[in-house]
């Protein structure tokens, strides 16, 4: 029956159905304990499978696909067959869950015994009757009677028709989002086992977002806007997009994977919130041009941040608010990340490289061809880096950092490092603060009678009539790269660094 070859006098091919049952035993757990693979009426052998099918055509779509499946050459698989697989329910696992079950005994994961009282039996004699009936005086399990149900017909609203709470129009079924990070509505979002298309809105409103959508049958997202790459349908379909019904309400649909159902409160009395974060109302702003002091997208370092100097974070980041802060302290660069956070360094850390210096924005509806692509929270029209990518740009007004080359009888003699142990490279006295700069470190020195002062991480004030060497300090010349640190009483001069000091000699001491 499988070739298509019809016996001498039965001229009519009629379509058949092949039915293919596959048990995916290797998934099982404890396989070499003894157990074995049973059928639940005793059978380990298999001979006994048996299955009802029961099955319901809509008649114009059968007849389609006897007309134009029926003798394609293929395999006959439902995919082969574009009428069939218009009308494939591939949410079947989520679309139809398995019901409660009636008869209260165990019936799920490893057993110890078959239910029901049931013996295995292997043969090769038959079963009789009394391997499928409990003993006399055994209880019967709790049996809980099915209630019959009305079916109920998917709805499929019109694109522009209302549906769900008053007011509430559908937009369509949108996908998340053509090459962007965002998805179809992006501001808020939460989870409901119970998800129904009415729930959704009612979150949405209450928080005051006109745009709700359901994705994945359970996931509720609001907006102010709708992403602008996204592209919605019309309809139902079951096969690829919103395909999913919802839990709470299975005659709705709750979207689809990466599919979202979308609607809009239309009432004339709704206020919508003005929390823009997150919301991809910013994707309706045109990015305005980079400025001429934009140096490109950079990776963050492979131990620490790209620009490792000062940083803050701001709800209302813009690109004016951290090239003030960081001209503030007078840093030689500073960095958007993640839209609401500015970096500060003097260049860029060790394993941190620019990936990309395109100076042109791209427009709303291209995908960013840079990895820097997120919006300024601040300023929608601006770019703030991305996860992990900073939006680099220069200090047009920076000075360059330098070492003070003597104060007084204290000549410069370059850096050292901290010992690896025992302490600081001097250890007599210490001092720090917010208005630490060179000359009132080395005039603390001075004053107690000390031959060295140093500077450190600059707020760190350090003294002492020898250098530690013999502990593992080391002297070297002062790095101004991007870790040195300005002093913090004075941006203009070198404080040195994280466990590197600069260092002052006098070969007198005292006033």
């Amino acid at each position: 029956m499988d070739n298509g070859v019809c016996p001498p006098g039965y001229p009519v091919l009629l379509p058949h159905l092949f039915l293919e049952t596959s048990y995916a035993v290797v998934e099982l757990d404890n396989l070499d304990d003894g157990g074995r693979f049973t059928f639940s009426m005793g059978d380990p052998t298999g001979y006994g499978f048996h299955g009802d099918f029961m099955n319901g055509w809509d008649a114009a779509i059968q007849k389609a696909a006897v007309e134009n499946c029926i003798n394609d050459g293929g395999f006959g698989t439902i995919e082969e067959c574009p009428i069939l697989q218009a009308n494939r329910d591939v949410q079947f696992g989520s679309n139809c869950p398995a019901v409660f079950d009636p008869i209260d005994e165990p019936v799920h994961g490893m057993l110890d015994k078959l239910p029901g009282c049931i013996n295995v039996t292997p043969g090769p004699a038959s079963a009789l009757a009394s391997d499928m009936e409990c003993a006399a005086g055994i209880p019967k399990p709790k049996i809980t009677s099915t209630m019959d149900s009305t079916p109920l017909a998917t709805a499929n609203p019109a694109i522009g028709a209302y549906f769900g709470n008053a007011y509430n129009k559908y937009v369509g079924c949108g996908n998340d989002s053509l090459g962007s990070p965002f998805r179809t509505l992006n501001a808020i979002r939460y989870a409901d086992p119970d998800m129904t298309v009415e729930g959704c809105q009612t979150y949405c409103t209450k928080r005051g977002y006109p745009f709700s959508g359901i994705e994945y049958a359970t996931q509720c997202y609001c907006d102010l806007a709708v992403n602008p790459t996204a592209q919605f349908y019309p309809g139902l379909n079951f096969s690829v997009g919103c395909s999913m019904t919802c839990p709470g309400n299975r005659s709705e649909v709750c979207g689809g994977p990466a599919y979202m159902n979308v609607f809009n409160n239309t009432d004339p009395k709704f206020k919508p919130t003005n929390n823009t974060i997150n919301s991809v109302y910013q994707l309706t702003v045109p990015v305005v041009p980079y400025a001429s002091n934009y140096i490109g997208c950079a990776s963050e370092g492979t131990s620490g941040r790209a620009l490792n100097g000062s940083s803050t974070t701001s709800a209302n980041m813009t690109l004016s608010t951290c090239a003030t802060f960081c001209a503030a302290n007078n840093y030689k660069y500073y960095g958007l990340e993640y839209a609401s956070q500015c970096f500060c360094g003097n260049g860029l850390a060790s394993g941190s490289q620019l990936l990309d210096n395109s100076s042109a924005p791209t427009s709303v509806i291209t995908p960013f061809t840079s990895t820097c692509s997120t919006r300024c929270n601040g300023n929608y029209s601006q770019i703030c880096g991305n996860g992990g990518a900073l939006s680099v740009y220069q200090n047009s007004n920076y000075k360059p950092v330098v070492i003070v080359p003597s104060v007084g009888k204290y000549s410069s003699k370059g850096c050292v490092t901290d010992p690896a142990t025992n302490g600081r490279a001097l250890q007599g006295a210490f001092t720090s603060g917010p208005n630490i700069t060179v000359e009132n470190c080395v005039g603390f020195c001075q004053r107690g009678g000390w031959k060295y002062a140093g500077v450190e991480y600059a707020d760190e004030c350090y003294c002492d009539n020898k250098v530690q060497t013999q502990t593992g300090a080391k002297t070297e010349s002062c790095p101004l790269g991007s870790s040195l640190m300005p002093c913090a009483g004075n941006k203009y001069e070198y404080c040195g660094a994280g466990s590197l000091l600069n260092l002052y000699y006098s070969a007198t001491s005292g006033l």
